[in-house]
């Protein structure tokens, strides 16, 4: 339960009376988990289930005979697939009748990925890639302009990131900041090798045990796997 002060001068409340919230508001901390739950009976009504490992993937069969349906969700987008189109058209008309929804067709971009979809007769291929993701990580590290030629591997070889000495030299506001920056590349680059880029996952590992007590040798590390990030993406281009 949430209780709330009113606004000074509000018309519409009694002086020294509290609102009570009744629905959650869009940035508190238990809203995500209020949403969940509202998604997760809707869906469960509907006839999916979450996947026990991965609550946020559901699956179920809605129609006798038919093939399943998956559906992953992301806040409030979500994806979903059957082999069926008439699964899907069920799902469809199904979850319009419990709540406020747009069906926007084939997803062509979901969480930084782009689908390429390709029909041949009865078969159905699709590609991910995270080109504009990749595009964006490389000009806010500001290297879109070094050489795409040079880095073969997104591992500096005779560089071990594991023995990397820490810098005492460093004040405190220097190393929060090292660290805020660091988080952010290593995020991102943990986000690729779990998507489109498996060959950055080895040297995102290394780099992400450093997280608390990084310095300028670490950076140096995670803009190398950048730039070969930057010389694959250029390459496919050209």
């Amino acid at each position: 339960m949430y209780v709330l002060r009113p606004p000074p001068g509000c018309p519409l409340t009694p002086s020294n009376t509290y609102w009570l919230l009744q629905r959650s508001l869009y940035g508190l901390k238990r809203a995500p988990k209020h949403w969940y739950n509202k998604a997760t009976t809707i869906l469960t009504d509907i006839g999916l289930k979450p996947c026990p490992n991965a609550p946020c993937i559901f699956s179920g069969t809605l129609l006798p005979g038919k093939p399943p349906l998956y559906l992953g969700l992301y806040v409030d987008d979500f994806i979903y697939f059957s082999t069926d189109k008439d699964v899907q058209t069920h799902f469809e008309n199904k979850i319009k009748e419990r709540t406020n929804v747009d069906i926007m067709g084939d997803v062509s971009h979901f969480l930084g990925l782009r689908f390429q979809w390709k029909r041949k007769d009865t078969h159905l291929k699709v590609h991910l890639s995270q080109e504009v993701f990749a595009d964006t990580l490389v000009e806010q590290a500001g290297l879109s302009h070094f050489s795409t030629t040079t880095t073969k591997t997104p591992y500096r070889s005779g560089y071990p990131v594991d023995k990397i000495q820490d810098d005492d030299t460093l004040t405190e506001s220097q190393r929060l900041a090292i660290q805020a920056q660091y988080r952010t590349l290593v995020g991102s680059l943990l986000w690729l090798s779990q998507g489109t880029r498996p060959d950055l996952s080895a040297i995102t590992t290394m780099l992400a045990k450093h997280q608390n007590n990084p310095n300028d040798r670490h950076i140096a590390s995670a803009e190398h796997a950048i730039k070969y990030l930057n010389s694959i993406v250029t390459q496919k281009r050209n």
